[in-house]
């Protein structure tokens, strides 16, 4: 007679839990949210989610991480093409990722203005998107390909302010995706001075 064999944690499952609390905070906030709201949104229970997650902190913070991964998976694009469609396609599919997720980006924006350790999840998000950006923008300058109007950290952190508001501005009205893309695109390379 052969002994079951148990199942092991479900990857499945895992992030079947992080997508339904993604929800969660979105509509409830943070303070709000708890774990008996995340489970009945999984259709799942709270022994469930605490297999998996040790806290709402915990799924809190891993849904940051998940969001850190998609903006660096944002950023790669083949490094052949020429400068300006890097930007364009970078700055786009930035512009999308921020949009599709922005009712937790918000919520994580909030959540810090208050608690130093979701200020520091919130400064995380930006500071690596924003230190590809200034490496790739240096390279550049140092091929004398661009001349920059303001410092490379400055138009990092502009393009990071102009993403979040027009992710607000597509949110009310999607249509406008493309309208504000084409923009960003080009106030982007304005403040880079990009060379021909």
């Amino acid at each position: 007679m052969s002994t079951p064999t148990l199942k092991g944690p479900s990857p499945e499952t895992a992030e079947h839990i992080l997508n339904s609390a993604a929800q969660v905070f979105a509509q409830l906030g943070y303070a709000r949210a708890t774990i008996a709201d995340i489970a009945t949104a999984a259709n799942s229970t709270r022994p469930t989610v605490y297999a998996y997650y040790s806290s709402k902190e915990d799924i809190f913070r891993q849904l940051a991480q998940r969001l850190r991964q998609q903006f660096a998976s944002a950023q790669k694009v083949p490094e052949e093409l020429p400068p300006d469609e890097i930007i364009r396609l970078t700055d786009l599919n930035y512009l999308r990722s921020f949009t599709d997720n922005l009712g937790l980006l918000t919520i994580i924006q909030h959540q810090s203005l208050g608690d130093p350790s979701m200020s520091d999840l919130w400064e995380a998000l930006h500071s690596g998107i924003n230190a590809t950006h200034v490496r790739f923008m240096d390279r550049l300058v140092k091929a004398d390909r661009a001349a920059p109007a303001a410092s490379l950290a400055s138009i990092a952190d502009a393009v990071n302010g102009l993403v979040m508001r027009f992710a607000q501005l597509i949110a009310a009205d999607p249509t406008r995706f493309d309208e504000l893309g084409d923009d960003l695109v080009a106030l982007h390379l304005r403040m880079l001075g990009l060379k021909a």
